[in-house]
């Protein structure tokens, strides 16, 4: 079975619609900008289903900040990323603007290449 980066791996080049139309959110929430539940769909079709971290019944997470307080709550952030972990963006002070996507690879100099 492949593993949740490889999944995302495959999804690169997809285009969400004029609408942020795409098939990772929840079909209640239609929509809606997909960052996060694009990772606990990965995470899903590699037949690892993240735990439910936001909402009962819902394996994963839609929010980042949610997301991220869950993975610190159960060691899951670690200093010196591999791939295939998660990597979570603050792009500026509102949390609205929060990010996650996958560690692909690290370079040498530490810095490191994702997929989103």
């Amino acid at each position: 079975m492949p593993t949740p980066l490889e999944i995302a791996r495959s999804q690169i080049g997809f285009r969400e619609g004029p609408r942020n139309e795409q098939p990772y959110s929840l079909p209640e929430y239609p929509n809606q900008p997909w960052c996060a539940r694009f990772v606990s769909w990965c995470y899903r079709e590699a037949g690892e289903p993240l735990p439910e971290m936001q909402a009962a019944g819902v394996d994963g997470f839609a929010s980042c900040a949610i997301g991220l307080a869950w993975c610190r709550q159960n060691g899951w952030v670690v200093n010196d990323p591999l791939p295939g972990d998660l990597v979570f963006f603050q792009l500026d002070a509102d949390p609205q603007t929060d990010h996650v996507g996958f560690v692909s690879s690290v370079m040498p100099d530490g810095s490191i290449v994702t997929v989103e």
